[in-house]
């Protein structure tokens, strides 16, 4: 498929995983408690910070319009009337969910696909897309997690029917969006349902069929962004479902909690609270919290709910789609690959594998992956993960941020004023000429049972460098004992680190202090990949 060119304006259309706020407007102004609970944590959407879509055109610097509504379906249609009855009637008996002062218009709003389009279509005949708008489509989970087939012998063909409904309504309210005048249609994959804690609950026959539905799906709307195409239309390829695989497979490289990724905030689905009557005698949401999350960062969990995201996926979702427009995609499997990248600016997701990448001159982003990889970035303003594996990183001449992954890497910054992140093995970091900051995260607060031994060796050589480390209480008394001001070389036995030629030794209260070092480096985008 062809690159498209960075929109000025994206439409998006979808579900709960893309409404930033309309299905929580809408049960606002109709039913007696609103959906999702802001009170149990949720933001206006189904979870716990800003959405992909606006991660993504925030990041991109350009304007967006959020079609998406919670719960939709490709194929059909569904009231808000109705889904307020079926998410909250019959809980409490006698009881109307329906807010009396609800409006008609309000009650008939249609959720689905085909009502987002026929929406968007109205507001286009009044105002036209301005040039360079795109159309985003991410659509079609709730048609498969709802899918029941009436027997075992009919299944594959009522699958293959479904897949062809979802597909072909998302290909058609595409066609009659660009119709309006809409130059790009950004089409995102399905992730596998065992990326969502739900896929625990579920029976292995039925994890086959959505695996089985999942696949039918991608292929299919590949074969659909083709016939765009050949008709014309510019066609932009997110490829979500190898981000959730790359992610599954390796979340500490995103700064999750691997041994946390199954676990959610919330043992609810966002969207089917337990009614409770306030002593006012209003009602209010609630859903079991977790205890096997109590008091973990929920930056570092991936789930808020058994189907929703934290606000910390979201994020990379939002920052692979804004790379995914801005550069050359270059999507790698398990085989020891070579890389070279192009003039343009590059994106590498290399895979399992030993692989060796040499990135091209602009300003790229590397995630080597699982494997004993090396990664030359070049010239620009890199960004390299190294994942895990035994890793060998090269910053080159820019302003590079290399993060270490759970092996035992050495990485070396070059020439520029590199930031240089201590990933949870014994590493070898050389900042090289420039004003480098070094990164050091207290193992324990990634829920490591102890903080020693983890640290490695940290060489500054040329420059005014500085080591920013954040450290649980108990580390940092023992830290501060160890550090002897002005120093050249420190040994501070309590994270089992050396540092050499490090000039300054900055200690951080909190990971809000973290993401705000000062430096070249593009700091700001790598924390939203959760590389900080």
């Amino acid at each position: 498929m062809t690159s498209p060119k960075v929109p000025s304006h994206i439409l998006f259309f979808g579900d709960s995983l893309t409404d930033e706020h309309n299905v929580h407007d809408l049960t606002g102004r109709t039913a007696i408690v609103t959906l999702p609970v802001e009170s149990a944590g949720y933001t206006e959407a189904f979870t716990n910070g800003a959405v992909h879509a606006a991660v993504a055109t925030d990041l991109l610097g350009i304007g967006r319009e959020n079609y998406a509504v919670g719960y939709a379906h490709a194929v059909g249609s569904l009231t808000v009337e109705e889904y307020v009855s079926s998410r909250l009637g019959g809980q409490v008996q006698g009881l109307d969910p329906i807010r009396p002062d609800a409006t008609e218009a309000d009650l008939d709003y249609d959720l689905y696909l085909g009502g987002q389009v026929a929406r968007y279509r109205a507001d286009a005949a009044t105002v036209a897309p301005a040039r360079g708008t795109a159309a985003a489509f991410l659509i079609g989970l709730n048609d498969y997690s709802d899918f029941v087939p009436s027997t075992q012998v009919t299944a594959p063909i009522e699958a293959a029917l479904l897949v062809q409904g979802v597909v072909g309504n998302t290909i058609r309210a595409a066609e009659q969006v660009a119709a309006t005048g809409v130059e790009t249609v950004l089409l995102y994959t399905m992730p596998s349902f065992r990326f969502f804690p739900l896929s625990a609950q579920t029976p292995d026959d039925l994890l086959a069929l959505g695996d089985t539905l999942v696949g039918a799906h991608n292929d299919l709307l590949s074969r659909g962004a083709g016939e765009f195409e050949d008709a014309g239309v510019t066609v932009g390829w997110i490829d979500f479902n190898r981000l959730a695989g790359d992610i599954m497979a390796d979340p500490g490289t995103f700064g999750l909690r691997p041994d946390l990724f199954g676990q959610p905030v919330l043992l609810g689905s966002g969207g089917n609270p337990t009614l409770v009557e306030q002593p006012d005698g209003s009602y209010d949401g609630a859903f079991p919290a977790n205890p096997a999350v109590a008091g973990v960062d929920r930056d570092q969990l991936a789930f808020f709910d058994i189907v929703h995201p934290t606000a910390a996926v979201h994020a990379v979702l939002g920052a692979f789609t804004a790379a995914t427009l801005t550069s050359e995609t270059h999507f790698f499997g398990g085989g020891n690959d070579v890389v070279l990248g192009g003039a343009r600016r590059d994106l590498v997701l290399a895979g399992a594998g030993n692989d060796r990448v040499l990135a091209g001159a602009r300003d790229d982003i590397v995630l080597a992956g699982r494997g004993d990889d090396s990664v030359a970035a070049g010239h620009g303003d890199d960004i390299v993960a190294g994942g895990s594996g035994r890793d060998l990183l090269f910053g080159g001449n820019g302003n590079d941020v290399l993060a270490t992954g759970a092996g035992s890497d050495r990485a070396w910054g070059g020439r520029g004023a590199d930031l240089m992140i201590d990933g949870a093995g014994l590493d070898a970091l050389h900042g090289g000429a420039g004003a480098d900051a070094f990164v050091f995260v207290d193992p324990k607060l990634r829920g490591a049972a102890v903080s020693d031994g983890d640290g490695g060796c940290m060489s500054g050589d040329r420059g005014a460098d500085t080591l920013y480390l954040l450290l649980g209480s108990d580390t940092r008394v023992a830290v501060e004992a160890e550090l002897r001001e002005g120093a050249p070389v420190q040994h501070l036995t309590a994270i089992g680190l050396e540092t050499r030629g490090i000039e300054h030794v900055v200690l951080l209260d909190s990971a809000e202090e973290l993401a705000a070092i000062e430096t070249p480096a593009r700091i700001d985008e790598a924390a939203l990949w959760g590389f900080v």
